[in-house]
């Protein structure tokens, strides 16, 4: 929960094993979009690892940033906590919660 409205935001969400990013922005379909996707808004950089998103502000309250991801192995993993901060007051940060994930057959 945002407290009041922040400029310039970065959310990093680290990946468990066994998920790989569907990255929508390589896709030419733009039924997989969504309506509401647009290619101008702000970057989001998809890594193997790690999902980097990027917001010009972010307003008081609750904000959802998502993304699709697909199943790639089974097994037990551990989910990092997602991490935010504004880039330009590094003093101010956020975490999330690090979970365990569990990818059945």
């Amino acid at each position: 929960i945002v407290p009041e409205d922040r400029y310039y935001v970065m959310v990093e969400d680290y990946l468990p094993a066994g998920f790989d990013v569907i990255n929508d922005r390589l896709s030419n379909d733009e039924s997989m979009l969504g309506e509401d996707y647009f290619y101008w808004e702000d970057p989001m950089d998809v890594r193997d690892q790690r999902v980097t998103m990027f917001r010009s502000g972010v307003n008081v309250g609750n904000n959802l940033f998502t993304y699709r991801v697909r199943v790639s192995r089974t097994g037990n993993y551990s989910a990092p906590a997602p991490f935010a901060t504004p880039m330009y007051d590094p003093a101010i940060t956020a975490m999330g919660l690090a979970e365990r994930v569990k990818i059945l057959p």
